[in-house]
């Protein structure tokens, strides 16, 4: 579909007006916010994809006429072959998207590296987005102005003790985002998000004076989905959200071999810290370089 030109909400239409869009992790956090803003200001018809289907039920419930333009899907993204299902569903029901945003994500609790600590976070937040690409990029080059989002994380600038899994994961899909974007003729962006205050990050079990520390730098769930979609718009094909996240990632990675040999030589901070509270480095990472 070729952009209409008209005004939606009073936002001039762009690239993802009227567009079919396919949302994974749209049962909550920024994907929710996605898919609703999509659905409410664009007028996008809208296939979220999660394993939740009362979260789907009760968003479905705040979109008014706009839910006749939502549906979901129910599977666990990290399986190659419901993937395959997925677009066997989609090419049967002759629906043909113009747009995928891969927003499925997790973030297990902060800890220390553990045996078999990877495959599941690897499956989420990395693989998936390879199965999207692979399956779903035949039905996608039959739209006229095909595209995929893959949604990323600024961890992937700088490590952060307590999560190896999850920045491994972002940094793989970051890099992987980009070289296919080159190879396959079908525009792939990669969009990188700094702490975002949503269900997943506040789960973590940290104490409230360190979640309060990260408030500060934390952007709200609609927020953030303002500036993806506004992303979308302009045709960015990569994208970091915050200021703080640009600046400090860039400045910790440079740092970082000074910060580990620190922590190398204070064994004692270091085996209280994850026995205590796992995100301590990264907040005795910041304060001290930073602040």
């Amino acid at each position: 579909q070729a952009d209409c030109g008209a005004e939606h909400a009073g936002r001039t239409c762009g690239h993802s007006c009227g567009a079919t869009v396919v949302v994974t992790g749209a049962s909550s956090g920024i994907g929710r916010a996605i898919a609703g803003k999509l659905l409410r200001e664009y007028d996008c018809r809208v296939i979220g994809v999660g394993r939740n289907e009362e979260k789907f039920r009760g968003f479905s419930g705040t979109l008014g006429k706009a839910a006749e333009r939502f549906s979901w899907q129910l599977f666990d993204v990290g399986d190659r072959a419901e993937w395959e299902t997925f677009a066997r569903t989609l090419s049967e029901n002759q629906i043909v998207p113009d747009l995928v945003i891969n927003c499925a994500g997790v973030l297990p609790a902060f800890s220390a590296y553990e045996k078999g600590g990877a495959e599941n976070t690897v499956k989420t937040n990395f693989f998936s987005a390879v199965y999207a690409l692979e399956t779903l990029t035949p039905l996608l080059r039959q739209s006229g102005r095909p595209k995929m989002i893959n949604i990323g994380s600024s961890s992937f600038l700088c490590p952060f003790a307590g999560v190896a899994a999850y920045c491994a994961s972002k940094a793989a899909l970051q890099r992987f985002s980009e070289c296919v974007s080159m190879e396959n003729g079908i525009p792939v962006s990669v969009f990188m998000p700094g702490f975002t205050d949503t269900d997943v990050f506040r789960s973590q079990t940290f104490d409230e004076g360190t979640k309060g520390f990260f408030r500060k730098f934390s952007m709200s769930a609609d927020r953030m989905a303002e500036k993806i979609v506004k992303a979308i718009k302009k045709g960015s094909r990569r994208k970091i959200f915050g200021f703080f996240w640009i600046f400090s990632g860039h400045l910790l990675s440079l740092l970082y071999p000074v910060v580990a040999f620190l922590l190398q030589l204070d064994g004692e901070f270091r085996a209280s810290a994850f026995h205590d509270f796992p995100a301590a480095h990264n907040v005795y990472f910041i304060r001290l370089y930073i602040f």
